[in-house]
């Protein structure tokens, strides 16, 4: 089973909408926002032009992705233009809700998250919605974001 969460993920493509329980956040033509990277080591493979981290947090306003370990392709940590491997408890956290999973692609683009493919057995999220008294769950084994 695959859940496309363009459902109400609030984080999308970062072409965010203002609610009135929340600000208004960055669109596509507005400056990203800073994006902070913590991780307890790090480690460059040169040879295959990787970087990867241990216990790593990365940061973008309301938005951050928690895991054990990433690993970051050939363009290193420029988020421009990248793809990131987050293994182990991955937890994404967005305005209003969370996505965990066993395993996360995360591709950047434009110093943006561009798109997430969660993994797990199985990947689940939660998320409050406007106007409803309970959270939003559900799960699958491939969640899209």
């Amino acid at each position: 089973m695959r859940i496309v969460a363009v459902l109400a993920l609030c984080i999308g493509s970062t072409a965010l909408a203002a609610t009135p329980s929340a600000p208004a956040r960055a669109s596509r033509d507005a400056t990203p926002l800073p994006i902070d990277v913590v991780a307890a080591s790090s480690r460059i493979d040169s040879r295959q032009n990787r970087l990867s981290f241990e216990d790593v947090t990365i940061s973008q306003g309301p938005l951050s992705i928690r895991a054990d370990r990433a690993i970051a392709d050939g363009s290193g940590v420029s988020f421009n233009d990248s793809r990131w491997e987050f293994t182990g408890q991955v937890r994404i956290r967005f305005s209003g809700g969370t996505l965990q999973a066993q395993t996360a692609t995360v591709r950047f683009a434009g110093n943006r998250i561009a798109r997430a493919q969660a993994n797990g057995g199985p990947a689940e999220f939660e998320q409050q919605v406007e106007g409803m008294a309970r959270p939003v769950r559900g799960r699958a084994g491939s969640i899209d974001y």
